[in-house]
């Protein structure tokens, strides 16, 4: 019965501490590309168009989207660019869009970010880059980005690609959420028991198997203490109650999870 209890108030936790939208883009309604958004070459490269408009996914806005022309010499890479974006107060970072190639489209569409607009970081994602329908990338699940991408404000984005002369490739319904700092989402636990938390029943001292800045929330989602630890370092918690504790921290620039019961 207890155990019953904790997962129900888990769940009422994770309704109230959910994901944030920081960018939901659907381009308009006009053949011009919003304000914040770059292309290198409008004509050959990226632009907004209101032909083939997006359908047939969840969220799907219709109306504008963005092409890719894909047309002058080839082998030119062009590039669409969001700039700027803050993340400030925000960690999990995540990504989505819709995506369409004709058939006949056949270069990879690289998906990177950066917080300088020099230093651009590759994501890897799942999309079919020519089936000739619409569909939310990744399988429709957010590509979460690395924990770099958090609490910046100057987030920037880009799509790249090069021209083939054959076929064009379109996104549209571009959405960016994160969590905001000190609040704790259901989607975050996840666990590698064997790397960040060794022992899940604790009587006083929680033992660490990786380096990270800790935070520790009851299970109404309050942080009721944080620390930074080391690699197999133990971290007192005499002074809480007994009972269920989410513990979370980031190991190799991945947030991670992991629930314990205080005895």
């Amino acid at each position: 019965m207890k155990k019953l209890y904790f997962l129900a108030l888990l769940g009422l936790a994770g309704l109230t501490f959910a994901q944030t939208s920081l960018l939901s883009e659907n381009f308009g309604t006009s053949s011009t590309l919003p304000s914040g958004w770059v292309s290198t070459s409008t004509t050959n490269g990226w632009n907004a168009t209101t032909s083939v408009p997006s359908s047939g996914y969840s969220g799907v806005s219709g109306g504008t989207n963005v092409v890719f022309s894909g047309t002058g010499t080839n082998g030119v890479t062009h590039t669409l660019t969001y700039s700027n974006l803050s993340t400030v107060g925000y960690n999990t970072i995540s990504i989505i869009w819709g995506g369409r190639g004709t058939n006949t489209f056949s270069p990879n569409v690289d998906f990177q970010w950066s917080i300088d607009g020099t230093t651009w970081n590759s994501v890897t994602y799942s999309y079919s880059k020519n089936s000739g329908s619409w569909a939310l990338v990744n399988g429709g699940t957010a590509i979460q980005l690395p924990a770099q991408a958090a609490n910046t404000s100057t987030l920037s984005l880009r799509w790249s690609t090069v021209t083939s002369n054959s076929g064009n490739y379109r996104i549209d319904d571009v959405k960016v959420t994160g969590i905001a700092n000190g609040s704790l989402a259901t989607s975050e636990i996840k666990t590698d028991k064997n790397q960040f938390v060794k022992n899940t029943l604790v009587s006083s001292e929680i033992n660490f198997g990786a380096k990270s800045d800790v935070k520790i929330y009851d299970i109404s989602g309050r942080v009721v203490k944080t620390a930074s630890v080391k690699e197999n370092e133990s971290l007192s918690v005499a002074e809480l109650k007994e009972g269920n504790y989410i513990v979370t921290g980031t190991v190799n620039g991945k947030n991670i999870s992991e629930k314990i019961t205080k005895r």
